[in-house]
């Protein structure tokens, strides 16, 4: 299910730390919004507050609101409490469908490419940091995140990834 561009531009302000405008966005034109969508933009406010515990329900009341709704954020949640569970492949599960429902959130990226180098995947986590530094090519962590990654894979097959290293490395 798409969301609407209300939708996009509020979750865009709760992203990037604008927060006081985002929550004054939301509450001048609730009306706007679809109902899972309403939910979903204040389990967003608790997310990046680091209330996680206040998010969960109202992305689950989002959820059950409508049956083809679904909330990205829920799902890197219950990924990473997967992953504190060393419940790797429900983990990764989790952050995948994470990145389906929104893949401009780049936190699930990130998140499962650190899972991929936990088990040793660096070619997927490769892919994973190649993709979030698409959504935000400014963040310095997932380049030197992909540094690391290309140093381990350079090691093993030099002549595939020596200048992909020397790239990264240069930006």
């Amino acid at each position: 299910m798409s969301k609407s561009n209300l939708y996009e531009k509020i979750t865009a302000l709760q992203t990037s730390g604008a927060t006081n405008e985002a929550a004054s966005l939301l509450s001048t034109r609730r009306s706007q919004l679809s109902e899972p969508e309403y939910k979903e933009c204040l389990g967003n406010q608790h997310f990046y507050a680091k209330e996680y515990q206040q998010a969960t329900p109202l992305y689950e009341e989002a959820m059950e609101s409508s049956p083809e709704y679904d909330c990205a954020r829920y799902h890197y949640l219950l990924g990473a409490q997967a992953e504190l569970a060393g419940k790797l492949t429900d983990a990764f599960d989790r952050f995948q469908a994470a990145i389906d429902i929104e893949p401009s959130f780049v936190d699930s990226y990130i998140e499962l490419g650190g899972l991929l180098c936990k088990v040793e995947d660096f070619e997927g986590a490769y892919q994973c940091y190649s993709d979030a530094i698409k959504v935000d090519p400014a963040d310095p962590g997932i380049r030197q995140n992909l540094i690391v990654v290309l140093t381990q894979l350079d090691k093993k097959d030099p002549a595939k990834y020596s200048q992909l290293l020397k790239d990264a490395q240069a930006q």
